[in-house]
């Protein structure tokens, strides 16, 4: 198990919600400098101010600007409009001007100034229509204000998440209920069969059937405890989940009010189209990331843990699916030639390597054969692969022993 994936580590909701701001911080910034165009037209005129030495451009140095003009329109007589960078038209045209993100950078530049500052200059008619939108945004702005009040406070704090562990012994102890007829079944089943066969308890016979029974059961509840640490562990990812919903709705309605805030209008000069850009799901990218490399750890355990793929068989053909009534082409086995494949077939006292026994919680040792050298004597029925024993197969093959050693002792008796 030394080349499996190794378990990935939980993410910090801090960190992840702290690189999603960073991202959105900088999403928001190229918006900012994309939408900052000067505009002038007979309505009024806007333009945008930029100062290298305010808080969000410390670390920026300003773009040396091209007279790159979006577009410019004419006024019906075809008198001179101005140009881009310009004071504005002689005549009623149009003018729109942006900050060249195409040009070539001053020395030392890091990037492109933030506005930091707006000038708009309206005509009497327009003015007043906007001191009324002033008026429905001072509304909307005092409730926001309010929800702002309810933001919470402080780091987010991951131990505040309910433990859990309790429902792993539940789950655990539900489904030992589900199972426990079926052990009581098969272990009535199995002491009939010692019995009807003359078989005391404690003989040899006896002790390998009993081994082989609790041996079936003990990997069922191995797996029945796995799946229950794996619900615990679902449902703090569930209450985590939950947390950080329930942190984000004030967050949510005061990004909900301020988007119903109607701001400032800039007036339509020139049918302005906003430029907007698409943010980066930081926090999704991480948990994506996180729920692969956690899903290939699972994968790793599945196919390194040889005691999983006997559980089909314990519940199916070991148990439930014996009778005469499910079967056809029954012919009799060969008891002498199973014995004969049992005294090819080594069997070690062998120690388990450290992550299944932490994982499955294994005794520091046992005894019995591998799974290569059972299989490469005995075959592997319904194609199981070949680093584990078919337990429902491997009890046939003891029972077929068993007999052949019985009707040896009954040759030597005499009988």
């Amino acid at each position: 198990m030394g080349g499996s994936t190794p378990q990935p580590a939980q993410l910090d909701p801090n960190q992840v919600s702290n690189a999603q701001t960073a991202s959105n911080v900088s999403t928001a910034r190229q918006t900012d400098i994309l939408n900052a165009l000067n505009l002038n037209s007979p309505f009024g005129s806007s333009s945008y101010q930029y100062d290298p030495k305010s808080p969000q451009n410390q670390g920026f140095a300003a773009v040396a600007a091209t007279p790159a003009m979006a577009n410019v329109w004419g006024n019906k007589a075809g008198k001179d409009i101005s140009r881009a960078f310009g004071s504005g038209s002689p005549g009623s045209g149009w003018s729109l001007e942006t900050q060249g993100h195409a040009a070539t950078p001053a020395k030392a530049a890091t990037g492109p100034l933030v506005p930091t500052s707006q000038t708009i200059t309206l005509n009497p008619q327009v003015q007043s229509f906007l001191n009324s939108q002033l008026g429905l945004s001072n509304t909307m702005a005092g409730k926001a204000q309010a929800a702002a009040g309810r933001l919470p406070t402080g780091a987010f704090d991951p131990n505040s998440i309910p433990d859990t562990s309790d429902i792993a012994n539940k789950t655990y102890q539900s489904e030992l209920a589900l199972q426990q007829p079926g052990f009581d079944a098969a272990k009535l089943s199995l002491d009939t069969q010692l019995s009807n066969r003359g078989l005391p308890m404690g003989s040899q016979a006896s002790n390998i059937a009993e081994n082989q029974y609790q041996t079936t059961k003990g990997n069922l509840l191995n797996s029945m405890s796995m799946d229950a640490s794996l619900a615990s562990g679902n449902e703090q990812q569930r209450l985590l989940g939950n947390a950080l919903t329930e942190r984000a709705l004030p967050y949510q309605e005061l990004s909900s009010l301020e988007g119903q805030t109607p701001a400032v209008q800039t007036p339509n000069f020139a049918n302005q189209t906003a430029t907007g850009i698409q943010g980066t799901n930081t926090a999704g990218n991480a948990f994506t990331a996180y729920n692969n490399q956690l899903n290939a750890y699972n994968a790793g355990q599945q196919q390194n843990s040889s005691m999983l793929s006997t559980l089909g068989s314990l519940g199916g053909a070991g148990i439930a699916k014996s009778s005469k009534e499910y079967k056809h082409d029954i012919k009799p086995a060969d008891p002498a030639g199973i014995m004969a494949k049992f005294r090819e077939l080594p069997v070690s006292d062998y120690k388990y390597k450290a992550a299944p026994k932490a994982i499955f919680g294994l005794p520091e040792s046992r005894t019995g054969p591998m799974a290569e050298n059972y299989n490469k004597l005995f075959g592997t029925p319904n194609g199981n692969p070949k680093s584990t024993i078919d337990m429902a197969d491997a009890m046939g093959n003891v029972i077929g022993g068993v007999k052949d050693l019985d009707q040896r002792i009954l040759a030597l008796e005499g009988r």
